[in-house]
């Protein structure tokens, strides 16, 4: 959800860095759904890029297509 710009009408910029999910959380999250057959998975925003680890993430799930909306 966070963002680094406050773009008039958007809340992204409220959140704080110590409200995003660790990468733990992440990486058990992708690895349940492979579990149940998903291999699509939307990743949105505010800024999906400001997340740590993103890229490890994605470079560790390589079998799962990730859409992103930044």
């Amino acid at each position: 959800m966070r963002c680094l710009l406050r773009c008039y009408g958007c809340y992204s910029a409220e959140y704080a860095r110590n409200s995003d999910l660790d990468y733990e959380t992440l990486d058990r999250t992708v690895t349940e759904a492979k579990s149940l057959g998903s291999y699509f998975i939307v990743v949105s925003g505010g800024e999906p890029f400001t997340c740590d680890g993103i890229f490890d993430l994605w470079k560790e799930h390589d079998d799962i297509w990730f859409q992103l909306y930044t």
